[in-house]
């Protein structure tokens, strides 16, 4: 009875551990990889969002317009395929798909800011702004991953007895 009620504290343990390290960095990653329109408002000077300017714009005038846009929900409930022909081409990375489409905010080697616009039954569903690969949040939960592994290896390893 005694090794039954340790090894269920074991798991507990084990189970808290590991429920606290995916919020810890669920958390950390979510707020380094989104930008809200009010952020956006801080890090970038701010102009009405008009569909020819941005059509014809590049990164920074793009990012310029991307709160107004978002804030105002100019696309939701647009349909998909409408949206390049109404804001240019899209510009931006691998999240671009047949359904997602994505505008770069920022022109750098790694890290951009790219507006995305999410399209869920033929209609856009969400407008975004969010950090394209490379970001510290990576870095960080890789340390923390090598960190947390002897951790868990040593709960792993302990046997009740």
């Amino acid at each position: 009875m005694k090794s039954l009620v340790k090894f269920l504290i074991f798991i507990l343990r084990f189970a808290f551990a590991f429920l606290a390290l995916f919020i810890l960095f669920g958390t950390f990653y979510w707020f380094n990889n989104r930008l809200t329109a009010l952020e956006a408002k801080i890090i970038w000077h701010q102009k009405k969002f008009d569909e020819p300017s941005f059509k014809s714009a590049g990164p920074q005038e793009r990012a310029s317009m991307a709160a107004n846009l978002i804030e105002e929900k100019k696309f939701i409930d647009t349909e998909c395929e409408k949206i390049p022909e109404l804001l240019g081409q899209p510009t931006g990375d691998y999240y671009h798909q047949h359904s997602n489409y994505t505008y770069r905010l920022t022109e750098r080697e790694s890290a951009n800011w790219i507006l995305t616009f999410i399209c869920v039954n033929g209609k856009i569903e969400s407008v975004f702004i969010r950090k394209s690969c490379c970001s510290i949040s990576q870095r960080v939960l890789f340390w923390g991953l090598d960190i947390a592994e002897p951790i868990f290896q040593i709960l792993l390893k302990s046997k009740p007895k």
